[in-house]
């Protein structure tokens, strides 16, 4: 049935979880792009997209030399609050550290942030946490 579906798609929903380096807005960004992203049908640069379960203003997508989370509205565009260079095109098989953009265009290293696989659907999550 349904939870045997999840277990064969690995990666129907994920999150993002950890804190990112401190200098720009970053409590801010944390807030916004923090939580479970759930698998969308749409591939986005042939890639799978996802959007987050409890704000659907953002996204996760590869845009093509990496992968992005960002505003929907600029989906598959290399634009997002925090990148994962990368050219694989299954987020699972993505190695590396995940950057945020600096106010004079640079990037910096964000090893806080981590990417959590076989997550529960998002549902179940917010069950469990409210007992």
């Amino acid at each position: 049935g349904r939870f045997m579906q999840y277990h064969r798609m690995s990666d129907e929903t994920i999150a993002l979880v950890g804190e990112l380096p401190r200098p720009a807005n970053q409590e801010a960004y944390e807030r916004l792009i923090l939580g479970v992203y759930n698998r969308r049908s749409e591939l986005v640069n042939g890639a799978p997209s996802y959007v987050k379960a409890s704000d659907g203003r953002f996204m996760l997508w590869h845009d093509g030399r990496g992968w992005c989370v960002g505003f929907a509205s600029d989906k598959g565009r290399p634009r997002g609050y925090i990148r994962l260079s990368s050219d694989k095109k299954r987020l699972e098989d993505a190695i590396g550290t995940w950057q945020v953009p600096m106010n004079d265009g640079s990037w910096l290293d964000a090893p806080g942030l981590r990417l959590l696989r076989h997550v529960p659907p998002a549902d179940e999550v917010s069950v469990v946490g409210e007992r």
